[in-house]
């Protein structure tokens, strides 16, 4: 850890992005990171979600610093761009979750319409991706009933390709460690 936090961060805003050595970036990840860790987990519940969110921070800080900063004030900005970004997530799912709705509503209506045995396993599966945070559960519907690729379900959501491929990742793990816990 940085003793003197803003040290290097002064280093990084004084050069260029692709002048700054890759130590330098990841002592400024470990010494910020409890500070955004933390008010990030103010507004977000999932861990994984603020994780993800935590790595788009850094990205930006460290591509895009300030030109002019003073050391009192590294702190300050790295709190605003923080939660600035927390906020503008957070309104981004909002509008998610109102373009998601009609596609919900069709999968249900495909469910009923299904024979009993199907209409089973839909539960089980209905289910499952019910204990899946809102984001993975609408990632994991767009790709397995519509079988969207990673870039249109990126567009539809506004989230990067790898953003997309690791929710699936991770609630394909998940959806599996329900399903067995669920059978059992």
């Amino acid at each position: 850890m940085i003793k003197n936090n803003t040290g290097y961060f002064m280093i990084l805003c004084s050069k260029r992005i692709y002048l700054v050595d890759e130590s330098v970036q990841k002592e400024i990840y470990l010494s910020f990171y409890k500070l955004t860790y933390n008010t990030v987990k103010k507004y977000i519940g999932n861990v994984h979600t603020i994780e993800d969110i935590i790595h788009d921070i850094f990205i930006q800080i460290i591509v895009t610093p300030p030109k002019y900063l003073n050391e009192s004030q590294v702190i300050s900005w790295i709190l605003t761009v923080t939660r600035n970004y927390t906020f503008n997530f957070l309104r981004k799912q909002n509008k998610e979750n109102e373009k998601v709705q009609p596609i919900e509503e069709e999968c249900k209506l495909r469910a009923k319409s299904c024979d009993y045995e199907d209409f089973e396993l839909a539960d089980v599966i209905k289910k499952c991706l019910g204990q899946l945070n809102p984001q993975c559960e609408k990632v994991m519907i767009l790709r397995a009933f519509y079988e969207l690729s990673y870039k249109e379900i990126a567009t539809l959501l506004n989230l990067t390709e790898g953003s997309v491929r690791q929710s699936i990742y991770r609630s394909r793990a998940l959806l599996k460690k329900f399903y067995l816990e669920f059978i059992e």
